[in-house]
């Protein structure tokens, strides 16, 4: 049994795997609130705390279009464009790497997981 076994422990999100270029099947980015941690498929994904609270803000919201003053909150900063840098750094290590695209932008208003 590893570590995100635990029900109490994780939050599935089930990805389509129509988006996924490197597999057929279905994936899971498992977030684990307790350990600040992420799980993709059976990788492990190193997250800055503030990485994580940007995630975990717009997985507690999917499909819903959070507003970079929102996010900003999250974070503690006032500044705007710092939540910015944060999913820039997001869409790095989850959208690119592989191959998938979860974090969106809507444009004038803020970002969104779906």
């Amino acid at each position: 049994m590893n570590a995100y076994e635990s029900e109490a422990e994780k939050i599935l999100f089930l990805l389509d795997s129509s988006n996924l270029s490197r597999t057929k099947k279905k994936e899971y980015l498992v977030l684990n609130p307790e350990r600040k941690s992420v799980v993709f498929g059976q990788e492990d994904i190193l997250l800055t705390e503030n990485e994580f609270k940007i995630i975990f803000c717009l997985y507690e919201k999917r499909g819903e279009t959070v507003s970079r003053e929102e996010l900003s909150a999250v974070l503690g900063s006032g500044e705007g464009n710092m939540c910015d840098v944060y999913i820039c750094m997001l869409r790095r290590k989850l959208d690119n790497r592989f191959g998938i695209k979860i974090l969106l932008t809507v444009r004038g208003k803020g970002y969104m997981m779906r």
